[in-house]
């Protein structure tokens, strides 16, 4: 262990998780308006951005090595509420936090508002560590000078100035620095000295050392955020740091790499609807490279080291592994798992890759995956795969069911709810296609910064929204399957199998959310549930999750690009309240299970069975999204034995074709104890779903589903 500024990070880390930073924000100011400048309308939000990042306040923390942060806000609230654009162009311009650009003919066709974007993008930070702010400047001169289609020209000027925008905030912190040296401590003065050559240099130049990497690597986190309001992902950190890192001294980079990680925090004190923003990036690490070999090296042992020693919420940890992963790295992310580490997650690069491969990506690229903000694939520079839409299992059984009668068989009811799958899907697709141009271009808020970095976007003249990635293929989430999969069990138990009621009889039970209908609701709890290798569900669970996938797989999006399927159940808690009694037993508002984990207590033939269970659906099917979240309890894997048991589990899981896995090691009784008393337990944190979140910040909903997930033991 190299031997690092402890108590610096320790004080790093305690400011940060109290939000000191949080003083220096200010509302946005009413008077921050460029609907007067005579250009285009992506030349006009590039100049909002560029006034914003010249007159946003900056500030430089003690202790701080890596400086920079988000300090103008919408009036909305202390949250990120407020911060996506309304419509209505007669809302007060407090409201903002962006200067105006869009006038009001405008509005309209910008669809999500004049703040909006989609999120869940990755930037392409190995082509900005390349060429550095200066160096994307020159490649879209380069490309203008070339350029004869107007509105090619606007996007292009557009890159232009934000990243002169962005050059200038790095001199505005370098300046900051400086005069901050003045009046400090010679030691002090001399780290502020070498925080405003840094900003300096990343400014114009690419980074030379690993100080100039973490700093660039934040401005560009930092300014993309701004540009596009949050859910951001980090990458594959431990490859594009990697060539400063090497060259840096071990204990200074050890110190850098914290206070990178703390920094990421900067706006983990704001609220996202009814979670805080913590643990919404992912850090990539491990994993193929795009020419087949192992990317696991030295940055990777210190950013799971950085991370473990942190337990921030943000940034969450996804380990990519595969059968040639090094034993040293497995061993080292089941170490962090089983210590209370809630914010890392398993990849499965041997079901992914395929599963890429297997709709058209060359190997290179399908090898070169990153997640963004949440738990979703995207091809590192190339593509945002964000969902063109989701098609709810458990609604569509619902409206299915509502529809049957005493005469239907089963096999008419399962046919059904597979018709309407397929009426849905086609449905959510000619409704995204209906929403863009006949060029095929998406009716949002233009991103001429995050579009800068892609790898195509310069070259194409185009921003992302218009079409200029490589890859505009999306996905579509088959979401809330596992309550769907358990409620067609039941019906098929219970009415048909049984014949312990009609389905005018069930569905009476729903309409009045089984009150009265106690016994009949046993029955269907008693019935048999997913999460138990039991081939009675499993293989009616694996038919429908496969049709759905296969279905989205045969459409296209209106300029021809690919519909990518996965399956995703995010906000389980939020996301059961639009959900009347479902025919599982469960009761209407009850919260449903995250994407393919079981319903909370129902899998009660140990995690193999569960694993077992997942494993059967084709993990050829999901190129976007799978995942399974489980719970451990904390003596299943104490000591050297649980601790290979454990490791034994997961690769028997990736063996099995698994493709992703969350996990939670923490007793009910703990989570118990922080809900009782929060103020004992600041740095607990836990996965949520494909989120993190310090347990006692999480509403009491979100934290009485954790604590009802089954606690496996070993």
């Amino acid at each position: 262990m190299v031997d690092i500024d402890t108590d610096r990070i320790a004080r790093l880390r305690q400011a940060m998780l109290q939000g000191h930073h949080g003083r220096h924000r200010i509302f946005m100011p009413t008077n921050w308006d460029v609907r007067g400048l005579d250009c285009s309308l992506v030349e006009r939000k590039a100049h909002a951005l560029a006034m914003l990042l010249d007159r946003m306040p900056v500030f430089i923390e003690p202790d701080e090595l890596i400086v920079g942060g988000r300090t103008v806000m919408g009036r909305r609230g202390p949250g990120l509420e407020g911060l996506e654009r309304p419509r209505d162009p007669s809302k007060d311009s407090l409201e903002y936090c962006c200067p105006r650009y869009a006038r009001d003919e405008e509005l309209d066709r910008l669809g999500r508002g004049e703040g909006g974007s989609q999120g869940h993008y990755v930037p392409n930070y190995p082509k900005v560590m390349r060429l550095g702010f200066g160096g994307i400047i020159a490649q879209a001169a380069d490309r203008l000078a070339r350029e004869t289609v107007p509105s090619r020209c606007d996007f292009l000027k557009a890159v232009i100035v934000i990243f002169q925008g962005a050059a200038g905030l790095a001199n505005r912190y370098a300046a900051l620095a400086d005069e901050q040296a003045l009046d400090a401590s010679p030691e002090r003065a001399a780290e502020l000295h070498e925080i405003a050559s840094a900003c300096r240099h990343v400014a114009t130049q690419p980074p030379a050392t690993f100080h100039q990497a973490c700093q660039l690597a934040f401005f560009l986190h930092l300014v993309t955020v701004i540009e596009n309001y949050s859910l951001l992902s980090q990458g594959r950190m431990d490859q594009y740091l990697l060539p400063s890192y090497a060259a840096c001294e071990g204990a200074r980079a050890a110190l850098l790499l914290r206070c990178l990680l703390i920094k990421l925090n900067d706006i983990g004190d704001l609220k996202l609807g009814d979670v805080s923003y913590d643990g919404m990036d992912n850090v990539i690490v491990g994993g193929l490279l795009p020419d087949g070999r192992d990317g696991v090296n030295d940055l990777t042992y210190a950013i799971l080291d950085a991370a473990g020693e942190l337990k921030l919420p943000n940034p969450q940890i996804a380990a990519r592994v595969h059968r040639g992963s090094p034993p040293r790295y497995i061993h080292r992310l089941a170490e962090l798992s089983t210590g209370h580490f809630g914010q890392l997650a398993f990849y499965n690069d041997d079901a992914f890759v395929p599963a890429l491969e297997s709709v058209g990506y060359c190997p290179a690229d399908a090898r070169d995956y990153v997640l963004d903000a949440c738990q979703d694939v995207l091809i590192d520079g190339k593509s945002s795969f964000f969902v063109l839409a989701a098609v709810t299992l458990t609604g569509i059984f619902q409206q299915t069911l509502a529809e049957a009668d005493d005469a239907w068989s089963f096999e008419q009811l399962l046919e059904r709810f597979k018709r309407r799958i397929a009426e849905n899907i086609s449905d959510c697709v000619r409704q995204y296609n209906a929403r863009e141009n006949v060029d095929g271009r998406e009716t949002i808020s233009p991103l001429p910064f995050l579009s800068g970095t892609m790898d195509d976007c310069i070259e194409k003249g185009l921003d992302i929204t218009q079409g200029g990635l490589r890859f505009n293929d999306k996905g579509m989430m088959v979401s809330a399957p596992v309550t769907a999969i358990n409620s067609l069990v039941a019906v098929r138990a219970v009415v048909f199998d049984r014949k312990e009621a009609t389905l005018s009889q069930l569905k009476a039970a729903l309409a009045a959310d089984w009150k009265g209908c106690e016994a009949l609701r046993q029955k269907c709890l008693a019935a048999p549930k997913w999460g138990n290798d039991d081939d009675r569900v499993d293989l009616l669970g694996k038919e429908i999750v496969e049709f759905a996938c296969r279905e989205i797989l045969t459409h296209r999006t209106g300029c021809g690009a690919r519909v990518l399927s996965g399956v995703h159940q995010p906000h389980p808690w939020a996301a059961g309240t639009c959900y009347t009694a479902t025919p599982d037993g469960r009761r209407s508002g009850e919260g449903i299970p995250v994407t393919l984990s079981p319903a909370n207590g129902s899998d009660r033939s140990g995690p193999t069975a569960v694993m077992k269970s997942v494993a059967k659906i084709d993990p050829m099917l999901s190129q976007w999204n799978n995942a399974l979240l489980m719970s451990f309890h904390p003596t299943a894997v104490r000591g050297r034995e649980g601790l290979a048991k454990f490791t034994h589990l997961l690769e028997a899981f990736f063996a099995m074709g698994g493709m992703q896995l969350q996990l939670n090691v923490v007793s009910a009784e703990t989570l118990r104890q922080a809900q009782r008393e929060p103020q004992k337990h600041p740095d607990l944190v836990v996965r949520v779903w494909g989120m993190s979140a310090r347990f006692v910040e999480l509403c009491k909903g979100y934290q009485d589903d954790v604590i009802a997930r089954t606690q496996h033991q070993l």
